[in-house]
């Protein structure tokens, strides 16, 4: 062990990101990073002293230790919204929205603070990825948020260099998003315009598509990434296998609030069966599926979805309701797979030298994936939530 550690987590066992760890270890942490995974040490006291450093020895009995879990979809409007996903063990998230640019900002620096202006520690808060403003068009569904930029409304195929060039200088935008609105939305030369701008400016694009149309021409554009999965028909298994050929494309379900808006379109046809059946089709072909919830704190009956708490009825989504995982590979599309598709190195693993952006569960959640609703600390850069 190099130095003396400032925690030390004892007698826990370990799901790393990929695999459970067969015995009980003692996990150490110095100046964010884990230093040291060693088998368990005798029951210790709760601090010990050395050349005047302090460590806190945590007895993590009965408990698992997991990597901070990774949403790969939220809408975060304030500091309380990150707040609430560290709380929740939410230790980095993907943005896929986020205008004004100044709110991103702010939200950025939220992020990133250490010490406020007061001088009073503030609280370790997730790593943000965001798309800024997105790609919608004129009289679309998602067009009529309230706030929803001028720019965003585009229509002309020739506009899309401009506004990919706009997101890197205005919104420092990690990836770029496209809502693929049906019937009226972008049209699929517009969609192709912008896959293809982005490309070439070296960023991923991500497709909003909860309609088997949308998801199809998310495909034929080639896009990185899709969000949601359909609840007007399930996809169809040459889709899938197209998806799955392709490198580097993921989709990210967000069964949770599908079922949502499932049931407040019910009447134009939706049905959550047709998500959960799309997921299923999805992962039977193969293709990578990261664990998203669609996170916001929208004032909007029926579309509201918890940030940070959502995530454990997401994978319990996977694992019960559509089948398509065991709780172990849930666990990976929200810690592991994320962080290696996102690009978040030393996230999503629990290893030496690795961040130690960690949750202390009690139970076993590779056993029983509900064992997410009973955390008993999260760690951010090795500080504690709360």
């Amino acid at each position: 062990m190099v130095g003396t550690p400032e925690l030390v987590i004892n007698n826990v066992r370990i799901f790393d990101g990929t695999d459970v760890l067969l015995e009980t270890y003692s996990v150490a942490i110095s100046e964010g990073s884990i230093t040291t995974i060693a088998k368990a040490l005798p029951p210790p006291q709760t601090t010990l002293t050395s050349k005047n450093t302090t460590t806190v020895v945590i007895d993590g009995t009965g408990c698992s230790l997991i990597p901070g879990l990774i949403d790969s979809h939220v809408h975060v409007a304030s500091p309380q919204d990150l707040d609430s996903l560290a709380a929740h063990g939410i230790t980095a998230a993907c943005d896929m929205a986020c205008f004004p640019a100044s709110t991103l900002s702010q939200l950025r620096a939220a992020c990133l603070a250490d010490i406020a202006t007061s001088g009073v520690s503030s609280p370790p808060r997730p790593h943000l990825l965001s798309a800024g403003t997105p790609v919608t068009s004129p009289g679309s569904r998602h067009s009529h948020i309230p706030g929803m930029p001028a720019e965003a409304l585009l229509t002309d195929p020739a506009d899309a260099e401009q506004f990919v060039r706009d997101r890197l200088a205005v919104d420092h935008s990690d990836y770029i998003k496209v809502v693929a609105d049906v019937p009226i939305g972008p049209s699929q030369a517009l969609m192709d315009a912008v896959v293809a701008a982005a490309r070439r400016a070296g960023l991923r694009t991500v497709v909003h598509a909860t309609a088997t149309e949308a998801f199809r021409m998310a495909v034929r554009a080639g896009a990185d990434c899709l969000t949601h999965v359909p609840i007007d028909t399930a996809v169809d298994g040459a889709l899938a296998v197209e998806l799955r050929e392709r490198d580097g494309t993921a989709v990210v379900p967000t069964l949770v609030m599908m079922e949502n808006v499932a049931a407040l379109r019910g009447a134009e046809g939706a049905s959550f069966e047709h998500a959960l059946e799309s997921a299923r089709v999805l992962r039977r072909a193969g293709v990578r599926l990261l664990a998203g919830t669609d996170a916001n704190s929208l004032p909007m009956p029926g579309m509201a979805v918890r940030h940070g708490e959502s995530m454990a009825r997401e994978l319990e989504l996977y694992v019960v309701s559509a089948g398509i995982m065991d709780p172990l590979e849930a666990l990976r599309s929200a810690t592991s797979a994320p962080a290696e598709y996102w690009g978040l190195r030393g996230r999503g693993r629990v290893a030496v030298g690795g961040r130690a952006d960690m949750v202390l569960v009690e139970g076993e959640p590779w056993v029983d994936i509900g064992a997410l609703r009973r955390i008993r600390k999260v760690y951010i850069g090795g500080r504690a939530v709360g």
